[in-house]
């Protein structure tokens, strides 16, 4: 199991997109995950944890009414998959199943990925991603006639074996499709890209104006709080697992 405090990031595989049940706002702003797995806007979840909670008690979910906190909450991102099809031909034969009690109903189209995995290894790899791999490895060799066994097998594209990492120049911090979780350095890249989406959000409001603005804006200025704690936690958590001080707050960590 993976302890919740070295989450830093969820994704959540969806064929529409995350709409917060708030709000009901989409694109949500800076959206949210709870423990309980329900995902709101980061101002939204914000308000509900402090206006509709009793005194000494922690707040509910607006879902399902399980107990959070806001330290609890994780970034959620949607990763898109394809609906299944129901093709009208499918309906058309279910009705005609349904009086003729035969079973003569072709499936729905699902579109499936093939998948492999080293005996070495707990991760499976797309077909495509290991021809790739095999690909890069026979061009090294070709390269390097000489070279040892060893040397070959330490070459990045030989490590099939090792655990996914996310590299957030590259991808953004994107999630491998085919682990229950991915390995990540960059988790001070990942909450300033949560913490400049809730500041934009602080800038529109001030520059509105107006009551409803006024009103919204102290939940939102809550969430940045949340988050900037949030992101002083994973530095901190970070220095402690390295052996060195921890940085300043808002300082990135090691």
């Amino acid at each position: 199991m993976v302890d919740w405090d070295d989450v830093v990031l969820v994704e959540a595989g969806a064929a529409e997109p995350l709409q917060c049940p708030v709000c009901l706002d989409d694109p949500m702003t800076a959206p949210q995950v709870t423990l309980c797995g329900h995902a709101f806007c980061f101002p939204c979840v914000a308000r509900h944890a402090v206006t509709n909670r009793k005194e000494g008690e922690p707040a509910k979910c607006p879902m399902c009414f399980q107990p959070f906190r806001l330290a609890d909450l994780r970034g959620v991102r949607r990763r898109p998959i394809a609906p299944v099809v129901v093709r009208a031909e499918d309906e058309d034969e279910k009705k005609n199943e349904s009086k003729t009690k035969t079973k003569t109903r072709n499936p729905s189209l699902v579109r499936m990925s093939l998948v492999s995995r080293r005996r070495e290894s707990a991760v499976p790899i797309a077909a495509a991603t290991t021809r790739a791999i095999a690909a890069a490895k026979g061009a090294r060799k070709a390269a390097h006639p000489g070279e040892t066994d060893e040397r070959a097998a330490a070459a990045p594209s030989a490590r099939t074996s090792f655990w996914p990492r996310s590299d957030f120049a590259a991808d953004g911090g994107a999630c491998d499709a085919f682990a229950k979780y991915t390995l990540t350095s960059e988790e001070r890249a990942l909450g300033e890209e949560e913490m400049s989406v809730l500041e934009a959000k602080v800038h529109a409001m001030a520059a509105e104006g107006g009551a409803d603005a006024e009103q919204e804006l102290p939940y939102v200025l809550l969430a940045c709080d949340a988050m900037q704690t949030r992101m002083t936690a994973w530095a901190e958590r970070r220095a402690r697992k390295l052996g060195v001080d921890a940085p300043p707050p808002g300082v990135s960590g090691p």
